[in-house]
């Protein structure tokens, strides 16, 4: 507590706390100040008085008084903590109800589902003997001269069918993703719901004294009758450019395909990780920029690879489709039929994994990954398996094909494909 010092009338200077209830002024007008916020409890009030030449205070002509508590101040402060009391009680009260009601929900969720289970196997049941109408078991080819009947099926009901297969999907394990949590690798990630399973991420070469340097969220994915056929990977983050185009070279990867645009929205999906135009060095790899050919749904990039200090050098091309809009599907099939099928023939036959990335890596990241995986499955066997496929998608990477819409635009593409003559 501060303290002012003062005395009575010719008595030595003693000490008294502020607010002790006496107060000296000259100023007859400090009576109807006494209560006012901006004198009570101050120091530095009129009650600081000079001394005579032998030390004591000089009170000739001055009034005592005394001062009154600040109660507005008390009441004040008892008001708010009574309102902060009720407040809480009242959200408290509101937190509970929404809990039984999300309880309410669930429950209500896991009935219908249920139900719907039910009613498909009840058609299950009554559909045995009659083959065009069964529906057909997950991870099950479907020759190529059955796929559009198949379709149909799947789509009867308002999709009930499509919406039972994609809902059953599922990596059937569990795995691990210690990685992408650990506290150096956080940053590196651009969603964090998408994580790097740990057993099937790229691992870079890690750079001595730098802990976390060998993660990049990204995974291997098998292709038809091809081990490690794909890397599905985020859009690079602004942090983690150098990364990608050390994995790049590390994995002798020639062909990267970018099924998201820079910006959607009003929201950065992907840093560009590409020089616009010139060359620019990434960590310790040189990338320039040698052509550009734009076209109406996508454009391809040629990009030259230089290692600093080095003398190899590589040709990557980048197919970059600029019409799919995220969390949707193109609307134009054979649009994007094309651009699989242009990104496929420059692939050279020993380059290391096809780089695909979107924004999070996932959903039109599986999605194209799925439809140029089948569309070879198609040319060699004549048969598809979609559900059985994207099941193994999912197996090395979290939520590949990430909605209904593109699990479905799939058939359709694939069925493109077939009535098209190209499959």
């Amino acid at each position: 507590m501060e303290e002012v010092k003062f005395g009575n009338q010719k008595e030595q200077k003693t000490t008294n706390p502020v607010r002790d209830g006496k107060y000296f002024s000259r100023d007859a007008d400090a009576r109807r100040r006494r209560t006012d916020e901006d004198f009570i409890g101050k120091p530095e009030v009129e009650a600081k008085r000079p001394f005579d030449n032998d030390g004591v205070y000089e009170c000739e002509g001055a009034m005592e008084f005394s001062t009154q508590k600040d109660r507005m101040t008390t009441s004040m402060v008892l008001i708010v903590i009574l309102l902060l009391v009720v407040t809480v009680f009242g959200a408290g009260i509101l937190f509970y109800g929404q809990l039984e009601s999300t309880a309410n929900i669930s429950h209500e969720e896991s009935a219908r589902t249920r139900t719907l289970t039910d009613k498909l196997h009840e058609r299950g049941q009554r559909a045995r003997g009659k083959p065009n109408h069964k529906p057909r078991e997950s991870g099950t080819s479907v020759p190529v001269e059955e796929f559009e009947e198949h379709i149909r099926r799947l789509q009867a009901n308002n999709g009930l069918l499509f919406s039972h297969e994609y809902n059953a999907l599922s990596s059937q394990a569990d795995f691990t993703w210690k990685a992408s949590l650990a506290r150096e690798n956080m940053r590196k990630n651009r969603y964090i719901s998408i994580v790097a399973y740990d057993h099937s991420r790229v691992k870079l070469s890690p750079i001595q004294g730098v802990p976390g340097s060998d993660y990049i969220n990204a995974n291997f994915l098998d292709g038809y009758q091809k081990k490690k056929a794909y890397i599905a990977t985020q859009g690079p983050l602004p942090e983690t450019e150098s990364d990608f185009w050390r994995m790049i070279w590390e994995q002798d990867s020639r062909t990267i395909v970018m099924v998201t645009n820079l910006e959607e929205r009003g929201r950065i999906k992907c840093h560009q990780y590409w020089p616009p135009e010139g060359a620019r060095v990434y960590g310790d790899i040189q990338v320039t920029l040698k052509q550009a050919v734009k076209l109406s749904d996508f454009t391809i990039r040629t990009l030259n690879l230089k290692k600093a200090n080095g003398t190899d050098e590589r040709t990557v091309n980048q197919y970059h489709y600029t019409i799919w809009p995220d969390h949707g599907v193109p609307t134009s099939r054979s649009s994007l039929l094309k651009f699989v099928r242009k990104a496929s023939e420059v692939n050279p036959p020993d380059a290391g994994p096809m780089v695909v990335h979107c924004s999070a890596g996932v959903g039109r990241t599986g999605t194209f990954i799925a439809i140029h995986a089948m569309l070879q499955r198609l040319a060699a066997e004549k048969s598809v398996d979609v559900s059985g496929y994207v099941m193994s998608l999912r197996r090395d990477r979290n939520a590949m094909v990430y909605v209904q819409e593109q699990y479905a635009f799939i058939h359709y593409v694939l069925l493109e494909a077939i009535k098209s003559g190209n499959a």
